[in-house]
């Protein structure tokens, strides 16, 4: 017996239950029989395996609902070349699954080529004019004055900005103030 037995009994296992070959499925019906009929399991496949496979099929369905069931006598009682014609469609809907996989993956690399050719944050502030800092003076062409919340209130009131006594107020107004 070697050092790994019992691991490459599990990977062995594993391998069968990911695959499942046609061995697999014996053994699990031969497993199935042994628990439900309290037969050792060496000894399941020394009975008769159309009354094992059965009870399988039988127990199989007792507990499956009147839909389950009904799904099941239609697949059982579809012609070869109803499968035949079944699996060419699925393969023409795998085919359109991976049509679409590819453009999504194509529009995905598409975009993300897109943000590689965005600027970064350095390159944005070296096009940029700079802002002068609080407690600067502003350049000779712009001007700032305040005013009080009075007048503030006056200004939001009037008609318009126009007769407004704002005498150096110079936005007009729009369709997003209140009318008098």
């Amino acid at each position: 017996m070697s050092k790994n037995y019992f691991r490459d009994l599990r990977l062995l296992a594993l391998h069968a239950v990911l695959t499942e070959p046609h061995e697999y499925h014996w053994r699990q019906i031969h497993r199935f029989y042994s628990k439900t009929f309290f037969v050792p399991l060496p000894e399941v496949p020394l009975l008769d395996q159309e009354h094992v496979l059965q009870a399988y099929y039988e127990t199989q369905f007792e507990n499956q609902d009147e839909i389950q069931r009904e799904e099941e006598r239609l697949d059982l009682l579809k012609t070869d070349e109803d499968r035949l014609r079944e699996s060419m469609e699925e393969g023409e809907e795998a085919a359109a699954d991976a049509a679409f996989e590819a453009e999504a993956d194509a529009m995905a690399e598409k975009q993300r080529l897109a943000e590689e050719k965005k600027p970064n944050i350095a390159q944005v502030h070296e096009n940029t004019i700079p802002v002068p800092k609080v407690g600067t003076r502003l350049p000779p062409n712009i001007s700032m004055k305040f005013i009080s919340e009075e007048e503030l209130e006056k200004t939001l009131e009037a008609a318009s900005f126009e007769e407004a006594d704002a005498s150096n107020l110079v936005i007009k107004q729009t369709d997003g103030f209140p009318k008098k």
